[in-house]
């Protein structure tokens, strides 16, 4: 299980998170501050990133399990 908390503060301290599989690509635009921060996807890790859309925050999900479908 993986907890944030984001304290009290003004309305744009406000995240979109973005769950993210081991090893998945990334839009450009996240791949430098990703790979600055040596963020890999790897469960219970996280990334904060400011872009000029506000902050996000990636999550770390793990492996991705493959889809029934998939196999």
């Amino acid at each position: 299980m993986l907890e944030v908390r984001i304290g009290r503060s003004a309305p744009s301290a406000t995240a979109t998170a973005v769950p993210v599989a081991d090893g998945a690509e990334l839009p450009a635009a996240l791949q430098a501050a990703a790979a600055a921060d040596g963020f890999t996807g790897a469960a219970g890790t996280l990334c904060e990133v400011l872009t000029g859309q506000g902050r996000m925050l990636l999550v770390g999900l793990g492996p991705a399990v493959p889809d029934e479908e998939t196999l």
